[in-house]
């Protein structure tokens, strides 16, 4: 079985990728006015953004209690999923 890999060439096309498999994959973004809500954050970002350290944030994430998407070998947090962590 052969695999066909495409990089993308800077950030934006990368979340252009990331928000198409998203939406094919059944998930919803949440519709609302702020771009703030659609925001991705890496594992490092969505950690700071938690105040909390990254093996526990790859602790809730393996409970279940952190909603993350795989994209590669990249986990991502949409902001959306870390609101909810937080109440």
């Amino acid at each position: 079985m052969q695999h066909n890999f495409y990089l993308p060439k800077n950030r934006e096309e990368f979340k252009n990728i990331l928000k198409e498999v998203i939406d094919e994959n059944g998930f919803v973004l949440e519709n609302d006015s702020s771009q703030q809500e659609g925001k991705i954050y890496t594992r490092k970002e969505a950690a700071e953004y938690l105040k909390i350290s990254l093996p526990t944030l790859n602790q809730r994430t393996k409970e279940g209690l952190i909603k993350a998407s795989r994209i590669g070998n990249r986990v991502l947090y949409l902001q959306s999923e870390l609101n909810k962590a937080l109440k």
